[in-house]
């Protein structure tokens, strides 16, 4: 009889756990998985997958390059569990989830070294959608240019980037730092003192808040580069030159700045030429050396008794035999000039005449001789020609100047032996400018004397025997196209110049040039042309020596 009691509280047990305990699980159902992809990634394990009732599955979403899992979307995204990384859901069911992926977004920060040296632009390659190029999606390309402010210019980049392209572009993978630095530059030019022709290779110095030098590029452009504060910039020297001017001579500037310009007097020496052929027998010390109006230079060949004629770089064009005295002597053995119309004017030392020949070397007219009268000589010896055609004779052993029309008319003279302004002693040599102000040597007085066409005195400067002064009998002497004087101490080989007021600008050592074996010696007369060419005979030599002034 105990064994019912048994049995019922047995049943009754079982019914209590049915009712309150864990669910059964259904022996032998399957579920299905199913999944999505929104964005670019995977999930495994693989969709469409089977699994017994109550298996718990490990999901991992996996991102494809330059994106992100976000999270889980869809019918049964409630029923997964977990966090990054170790995601799980139980298949008690059917279940349908969508994984979420999201495009990677970089910030791109940039900076300016020093700040107000430019700035950065930045523009994406191809961009899907227009948006701030400060937040990139991953994996974009984009193009980056630095935009230097005034007087800065690009220098490199740092941080994330580098190198020195610009612009230049950068693949976005992950927070990006731009720094882009700039240099100051100070600009500038030279050019001539009398154009706009750009002059290369002048040294320019600076000193200040830093020193250093720059050079000139073809057009004659500078930058100095990397210099804040106050400098002073002065220009030094140009290649192959003998001396420059500078206008102004420096300039103090607060860096960086723009067009910082100078403009340039400089005097170079070309070469030496002597023509095709040797020009022989050149009679040096008085002048026998002209130019006509197109820059053709005329020598006189006194062994020969002839006048040749060469371009401007030293190629014979022709030569012209030159009138002889009855004796067959060479007539003209002095100064030679050339008016605009191409004719000759040659003074005979031993003659004491003026001759006029046509540029065919036909002698048109001779006219003065041995005296004291008005249009005679006493060793005639420089020779010049003003704007209107006159001509103008030093008469070196009467102390006076003499002035004569193109055909030979006596017009008038001024001078006389003597120590007093307007008067001479031993005077040598002559030229004119372009304003027709007339400069003569006057050699024992250790001067050069200015007048006008009327012969009266303007001023004069020198006046002491000196290494700087104007001290020997025969001073050679020509006006450039800026109004200076040049006169050459032959005896020193020594070249000086001077303002039209007497300043004295440069002294050239005359000595040092030439080629080698052929250094200028003992230099004879010199002429300069409208263009800046001077050129200065050589007897020692046999050559022709030419500079030029470049402004």
């Amino acid at each position: 009889m105990r064994s019912v009691p048994v049995l019922l509280l047995a049943l009754f047990l079982l019914i209590g756990m049915v009712g309150c305990g864990t669910p059964q699980v259904p022996v032998g159902k399957q579920y299905t998985l199913t999944h999505s992809v929104e964005g670019e990634g995977t999930v495994t394990p693989i969709s469409g997958m089977k699994y017994a009732a109550g298996t718990i599955v490990q999901l991992t979403p996996t991102p494809a390059y330059g994106w992100a899992f976000k999270s889980w979307d869809g019918p049964d995204a409630g029923s997964v569990v977990g966090s990054s990384g170790n995601y799980s859901i139980l298949m008690d069911a059917d279940k349908t989830i969508t994984a979420v992926f999201e495009k990677l977004k970089h910030e791109v920060i940039t900076m300016v070294t020093p700040e107000d040296g430019g700035t950065i632009e930045l523009s994406i390659i191809d961009p899907v959608d227009p948006q701030d190029v400060t937040i990139v999606d991953h994996g974009q390309i984009i193009s980056v240019f630095a935009q230097p402010a005034a007087n800065y210019e690009f220098f490199r980049w740092e941080s994330d980037l580098s190198g020195t392209e610009n612009p230049t572009t950068m693949l976005i993978e992950g927070r990006t730092y731009i720094d882009a630095v700039f240099q100051p530059v100070t600009t500038g030019r030279v050019t001539g003192n009398n154009g706009t022709q750009g002059i290369a290779g002048v040294v320019l110095e600076y000193t200040g808040a830093a020193n250093g030098q720059v050079t000139t590029d073809a057009d004659g452009y500078f930058s100095i580069r990397g210099v804040s504060g106050s400098i002073t910039i002065t220009p030094k020297s140009a290649p192959g030159t003998l001396w420059i001017d500078a206008e102004p001579t420096n300039r103090q500037v607060i860096a960086p700045s723009a067009n910082v310009n100078f403009s340039l007097a400089s005097f170079k020496y070309v070469g030496a030429w002597s023509g095709q052929g040797t020009v022989h027998g050149m009679y040096g010390t008085f002048g026998n050396i002209a130019l006509d109006a197109e820059g053709l230079v005329y020598l006189v060949e006194n062994n020969s008794c002839h006048i040749k004629k060469f371009t401007s770089d030293g190629m014979l064009i022709t030569t012209l035999d030159m009138p002889r005295n009855p004796d067959t002597s060479c007539r003209l053995l002095g100064s030679l000039a050339i008016d605009s119309s191409g004719n000759i004017f040659a003074t005979s030392l031993v003659g004491h005449q003026l001759n006029k020949l046509n540029g065919s070397g036909q002698l048109v007219k001779s006219w003065g001789g041995y005296g004291t009268d008005a249009g005679q000589f006493d060793t005639p010896m420089g020779l010049a020609i003003d704007s209107s055609g006159d001509i103008y004779v030093v008469d070196n052993g009467n102390d006076r100047i003499q002035k004569f029309t193109n055909d030979g008319d006596y017009v008038l003279s001024w001078g006389s032996p003597g120590y007093d302004d307007g008067r001479f002693d031993s005077p040598s040599n002559i030229a004119i400018d372009d304003n027709d102000d007339i400069y003569v040597t006057d050699a024992y007085n250790y001067r050069v004397q200015k007048f006008d066409t009327g012969g009266n005195y303007l001023s004069n400067w020198g006046g002491a025997p000196g290494p700087t002064h104007l001290n020997l009998q025969y001073l050679s002497m020509a006006t450039d196209p800026n109004g200076n004087v040049w006169v050459i101490k032959s005896q020193e080989n020594q070249l000086l110049t001077y303002s039209p007021t007497g300043q004295q600008l440069h002294l050239v050592n005359l000595g040092t040039i030439g080629p080698d074996g052929s250094k200028l010696q003992f230099p004879g007369n010199m002429v300069i042309s409208s263009q800046g060419v001077l050129y200065i005979t050589d007897p020692n030599n046999n050559l022709v020596h030419q500079f030029v002034i470049e402004d």
